[in-house]
């Protein structure tokens, strides 16, 4: 889209909304080895992408320090106003009363990881995972 319409990617530049589209720019959060590690990566590349998700994700773990309500995409899915519920509760909002329907996303194979980068960022998922339940199972 911002091939055909430079208005587009002008308008996404001025507002600095650069996670995406023709100007895309890689948030540098202090971890110069990921960083590093983007640049091998042409931007049509999953690994590229996996590298950006493991740059942010990380370091929202190591600095989130207690003060992230970490929402699990997949629970969201599964029971959808069960987590809206319980998410209510935790940032005490009335909740209204509607039920959501549970939903199966379409799954689009990505193409091939790299297996070390997708098993580094698999366990950091597992540990946001861990934070989820932290705060969605306890009483």
């Amino acid at each position: 889209m911002q091939a055909e319409d430079p208005f587009s990617l002008d308008y996404m530049n001025w507002l600095g909304h650069y996670e995406f589209g023709l100007n895309q720019k890689s948030f540098f959060l202090g971890d110069e080895q990921i960083f590093n590690e983007m640049k091998r990566y042409d931007k049509t590349d999953v690994n590229f992408w996996l590298l950006n998700w493991k740059n942010y994700y990380q370091y929202v773990y190591e600095h989130h320090a207690g003060n992230c309500i970490f929402f699990q995409y997949e629970k969201f899915c599964s029971e959808p106003s069960l987590v809206i519920a319980r998410l209510f509760e935790k940032i005490d909002v009335d909740m209204p009363q509607r039920e959501f329907k549970p939903f199966s996303p379409q799954e689009n194979p990505a193409g091939a990881f790299d297996s070390q980068l997708l098993k580094e960022s698999e366990l950091i998922y597992k540990k946001l995972e861990l934070e989820f339940e932290s705060w969605f199972f306890r009483p």
